[in-house]
């Protein structure tokens, strides 16, 4: 959603104001004759920092303002696990719509030995939306070497306009020794600051005498990390970083007031109806038809739109029958033919621009098009609100993601002239807060069917049923691969993180089906998770009865870094059948178990008899916020450390039996 709205507001920037000054700013780089030495006091830099795997020694980064952007990065970093294959290594994704100007990289062992590499070095790989990720593999890297990338990037979209937003993050992904952020820009009329992130007060401005430009520097040392860790806040949050708009130009017309944004988006998206067009009416006519209720005209709407209308980055002028005729539109006209397809149909509705949560804390007074960047209908129904997100496949009517469940919405109508002068003529557009979705409809059920024979091998057989916010995540990330990716894609949703694990069929059900309940079917076996020995038997479960499975949510850490924000409702629940031999009787103790905290419920129940085991776990996590101080009451409810984790199941041989 957010790649729609960046090139939307891009078209809006190309039409208003044009700057063409020259950069000032030079990448530094590097020459294979360049006298390097190792430097000294690198060694200071682990105590300093226990336990990460990398430090910045120097985190430069330049954002340019231009007739494009252009982002200059010059860091280093010390490698301190040489084993972490994504530190040693050079893996920058560009985005489409921008371009790698230039890149060098250099390489210092301890030993002394250097190795630079170059834009020819890299391996670049395209991907379906037409970003490019570059990768390069770094060899003979030992804990120590130090890593230097300078690169640059040059952003189509990212020129300047009349208005423009400005968002730059002072927060690494590891802790640096040294941070520089410098934005370079022709000084404006005006600069407006959102009130978050970092205060302006940190931020040293210069003007460059010869180009006329405003060079605004933030520095910091000893800078702690960001972590993106399981059940942790967004970036804008909790980090550090510096968010503005820059105004060049007045016009009369454009006052920068939320009626003239709700304006902008109600001329563009909701008010493209065609004065001639029939293709509207009769589309309406043909969907709603036999429906005998408000919600079933509604949802035969917006589910034809989604699954017929293919979303495009275009902004050309189009009108509703256009989009209808040619099954494509920008996500912008295609909410809007939803919201005009439904008042066809006599249903009450509106055009609303929800606030992402991940845009950190909404400013009422920072009146800026990144506040709202998900365009949405809001439909009136019997006393209650249903919300369509049409242009988003993987979507079940009625649903929209946790990043945007109680946040703001700012209604989109046009604004009426009126009379009076033109402080008064302009109010605020009516806003609206999202509901919380009910946690029933973010549940994950696993169902699994495990036969050890007499020799210790492990048959399994493993169903995942995926609803609401699991299943879409779930779709996320498995309908950006197919083929080969698809199937590893879906081994890493397997359960066992233990063991050699023997794949014999995998299914998945209901991926193009956002409506159905999303299911994956796992069938494999291990050889090497059970002991046999002449007075007992030893059953590593490896993961299967820990309360939390799929690894993008286990909790395995216990060095937490973030605070704790569980975005939704969840239920997660268990049911395991095992099948043992009939001579193998259950020593363990696997007493049913509760817990209540603040984060929510864990229970367990245990049946057992001759030759089975059945286990039901369910657990419960409720919206909510902690501290990281917090984090052991978390890890008690959700993976592989939790007390409810049963790392081993014993069994002994029945009396005048043997283990065959």
């Amino acid at each position: 959603m957010r790649k729609h709205v960046r090139l939307f507001l891009f078209s809006i920037s190309i039409s208003a104001f044009s700057c063409t000054s020259p950069k000032i700013s030079v990448l530094t780089t590097f020459s294979p004759a360049d006298k390097v030495v190792y430097p000294e006091g690198t060694a200071e830099i682990e105590k300093k920092y226990p336990g990460e795997a990398a430090v910045y020694l120097k985190r430069k980064t330049t954002h340019e303002y231009t007739a494009d952007k252009h982002i200059l990065y010059e860091g280093s970093y010390i490698l301190l696990d040489p084993e972490n294959k994504n530190l040693a290594s050079f893996n920058l994704n560009v985005q489409s719509g921008s371009k790698l100007k230039a890149v060098s990289i250099r390489l210092v062992n301890p030993d002394g030995k250097v190795q630079v590499f170059g834009f020819k070095d890299l391996r670049a790989e395209k991907a379906s939306d037409g970003d490019i990720s570059y990768k390069l593999a770094y060899p003979d890297c030992v804990k120590g070497t130090i890593i230097e990338e300078n690169y640059e990037i040059q952003v189509s979209y990212g020129g300047l306009s009349s208005y423009s937003n400005v968002f730059i993050p002072y927060t690494p992904s590891w802790p640096s020794e040294t941070l520089e952020t410098r934005i370079i820009y022709p000084k404006p009329e005006q600069i407006v600051y959102k009130n978050a992130g970092n205060s302006r007060a940190r931020l040293e401005t210069t003007l460059d005498p010869k180009s006329k430009k405003q060079i605004v520097v933030f520095r910091d040392t000893s800078v702690t990390a960001f972590r993106d860790e399981p059940y942790s806040p967004y970036f804008k949050e909790t980090a550090n970083y510096s968010e503005f708009y820059l105004v060049f130009e007045k016009f009369p017309a454009y006052q920068h007031r939320w009626s003239e944004i709700a304006s902008s988006f109600n001329k563009f998206g909701a008010d493209a109806s065609s004065v001639f067009g029939l293709r509207v009416s009769s589309t309406a006519k043909k969907l709603t038809e036999g429906k005998t209720t408000d919600y079933e005209k509604a949802k035969s709407i917006s589910d034809w739109v989604r699954d017929n209308i293919e979303p495009v980055n275009e902004y050309g002028v189009k009108d509703f029958d256009d989009v209808i005729q040619t099954k494509k539109g920008n996500v912008f006209i295609i909410t809007g033919l939803v919201l005009e397809l439904l008042r066809k149909a006599g249903i009450k509705a509106e055009y609303i621009l929800v606030h992402d949560q991940d845009e950190g804390p909404f400013d009422r007074n920072y009146v800026a098009y990144k506040e709202f960047t998900t365009p949405a209908v809001q439909i009136h129904l019997d006393g209650r609100d249903i919300y369509s997100i049409p242009y988003v496949k993987i979507l079940p009517f009625g649903f929209f993601p946790d990043q945007i469940q109680g946040q703001p919405a700012m209604i989109v109508r046009s604004v009426s002239g009126g009379k009076g002068n033109k402080e008064q003529r302009f109010s605020d557009p009516d806003f609206i807060t999202l509901p919380v979705q009910a946690g029933d409809q973010n549940v994950i059920t696993e169902d699994y069917w495990v036969e050890v024979d007499t020799a210790g091998t492990i048959q399994v057989r493993e169903t995942k049923s995926l609803s609401g916010s699991m299943a879409f995540y779930a779709r996320n990330q498995l309908k950006q691969v197919k083929g080969a990716e698809l199937e590893e894609k879906i081994k890493s949703f397997l359960t066992y993180t233990q063991g050699e694990v023997l794949i014999s069929n995998q299914k998945i059900d209901n991926l193009e089906s956002p409506d159905s309940t999303l299911r994956l079917t796992l069938e494999y076996s291990i050889s090497n998770l059970v002991t046999l020995t002449p007075e007992e038997i030893i059953f590593q479960t490896g993961g299967l009865l820990s309360p939390a499975s799929i690894k993008r949510y286990l909790v395995d850490d216990n060095n937490r870094h973030a605070p704790i924000s569980i975005k939704a409702d969840q239920l997660y629940v268990k049911n395991i059948a095992v099948k043992v031999p009939e001579n193998w009787e259950l020593v363990s103790d696997l007493k049913n178990r509760a817990l209540q905290n603040q984060f929510g419920t864990f229970n367990s129940t245990t049946e057992s008899g001759k030759g089975f085991l059945k286990i039901r776990q369910e657990r419960r996590l409720i919206r909510s916020n902690g501290d990281k101080n917090e984090f052991k009451a978390l890890v008690d409810l959700t993976g592989a450390k939790s007390a409810f984790s049963v790392p081993n199941i014993i069994f002994k041989i029945k009396e005048g039996s043997s283990a065959q």
